[in-house]
């Protein structure tokens, strides 16, 4: 039968929330790409692990979240 129609644009993966930019130098991504190739099974991408890293200190220090 027919195949279902792609929508256009970037796909929502991560769900509605606020976009930030920040700037990091040279050994935070080495930091960070060295942190990502350690993890099993799907590698997680850049904005991911900086998100999966943040909430694990967050949680660490005590923060309420979801």
């Amino acid at each position: 039968m027919g195949e279902k129609k792609r929508k256009v644009g970037r796909p929502r993966t991560t769900g509605p929330g606020y976009a930030i930019q920040i700037r990091v130098h040279d050994n935070f991504l080495t930091a960070l790409d060295d942190w990502i190739g350690k993890q099993r099974g799907r590698k997680p991408s850049r904005p991911e692990a900086i998100r999966q890293l943040t909430w694990l200190a967050l949680l660490e220090r005590g923060a309420r979240g979801r």
